[in-house]
Formats: C-alpha cells, sequence, structure tokens
C-alpha cells in the first residue's frame, strides 16, 4: 500500500487550470470524475502534459475537490518494447468505478486508463488500473497493466504485418475480481502486471486474495 499526494482544488481553480474541461465540471454531478491531467498552479497551459488525475469530493454540491495524480505502471517485462512511455496526448477519458470492498467508510475507487495511438505503420493501446481507498489520505491499494495490444504492417502491399494482444478484466463487485491473462504472444514474457487471478478482499488495510 502506498499513500499519495493529493491537492484540495476549487471548482473554480479547476477551470482556471484545465479550460477545456470547464463545461464538464459544469455538468457533473458525480463526486468522482477522472481527468486526462489537472495542470499545475503556475502554468495552466501545461494540463495536457499532466499526469491522469482523479478527482473526488464528499458529496455532489461540493465545491471543493480533491485532486489525486494517478500512477502509470511500466511493463513488467522490458524484453520486447523496453520502458512503457506513457504519452499524455495519447490518452483517452478516464472511467471510474467504485465499491465499498471494505464496507467501512468510503467506497474505494477503480480508475481505468487507456492509452491508444495508430498511425500508417500499425498502433498500439495499453490499459492500466488503479485502485485507492479515499477514506483518508488517499491510498494506491493497487496499480496494475492490464491490456498491451500491438499491430504492425509493411507498406504498400507488404505481407509483413502481424499482431499481438495480452489483456486481462480486473473489476468491482462486492469483491474485486481478476481474470487470468488472454494472450496471444506465446513464448515471449509477458509485458502484464503479475497478478494471481481470482476474488480480492480488502480487509485488515490491505487487498487479500480469498479463492477463484
Amino acid at each position: 500500500m502506498q499513500e499519495l499526494p493529493f491537492e484540495l482544488l476549487t471548482t473554480r481553480e479547476i477551470w482556471w487550470r484545465n479550460p477545456p474541461q470547464r463545461d464538464k465540471m459544469q455538468a457533473l454531478a458525480n463526486r468522482f470524475i477522472g481527468f486526462r491531467g489537472v495542470a499545475a498552479a503556475v502554468d495552466y497551459y501545461s494540463w495536457h502534459s499532466e499526469k491522469p488525475t482523479l478527482l473526488y469530493r464528499k458529496n455532489q454540491t461540493d465545491t471543493v475537490w480533491v485532486s489525486i495524480p494517478l500512477v502509470l505502471p511500466d511493463y513488467a517485462s522490458h524484453f520486447n518494447f523496453g520502458t512503457l512511455n506513457w504519452d499524455d496526448d495519447d490518452i483517452g477519458d478516464l472511467d471510474v468505478d467504485t465499491c465499498n470492498l471494505d464496507h467501512r467508510g468510503e467506497a474505494e475507487v477503480l480508475v481505468t486508463i487507456r492509452q491508444s495511438h495508430y498511425g500508417s505503420g500499425g498502433g498500439q493501446s495499453r490499459t492500466a488500473v488503479n485502485l485507492i481507498d479515499v477514506s483518508g489520505k488517499p491510498r494506491l491499494l493497487l496499480v496494475a497493466l492490464v491490456e498491451a495490444g500491438d499491430s504492425w504492417h509493411g507498406p504498400g502491399d507488404s505481407q509483413e504485418s502481424g499482431s499481438s494482444d495480452a489483456h486481462r478484466r480486473i473489476g468491482l463487485k462486492r469483491e474485486l475480481l481478476v481474470s487470468r491473462i488472454v494472450a496471444d504472444q506465446y513464448g515471449s514474457p509477458s509485458l502484464l502486471t503479475p497478478l494471481k487471478p481470482g476474488r480480492y478482499r480488502y480487509q485488515g488495510g490491505r487487498l487479500v486474495w480469498v479463492g477463484r
């Protein structure tokens, strides 16, 4: 478990730092939202280069938000691609789900971060998750790379083409559910974060595997 840095921001401060999201902030009544990034106070023009961010508030009418920078994982293996570079311009909208796993305090928050980039020679997609306890000081319970897909092809009518894909599902029900990895890249080390498939509960301040 890891304590995460956080910042308290008013709705107006978020608008000022991230003008493109102003309409989104006005329209949403949610308590939890994910942004591609919230700029540092010194330079709101840099909003697009900031790490993806989770914002949450105590109730739907509160104008003060807790801003938490999310953690972006590396590959489990550098055998194929070297270090994973999370290019901010390729990160899409963030998905947010909640479930009170320990039946105490606030619900835990599962944030899904997706990155994709495709061009004339192929492309790639990457998906990661953060599971965060926001009951007190924000704590990171889990960070994992859960999807890595690649496709490539040569110029024109070239037959030099191919693809590889590995993915697993992580979701919330009354427990944290982790599926096995499905992959078509046989013989290569897995790029995904190693996790034991099955059901996890949050008890005693930590995630505990409780079976298939």
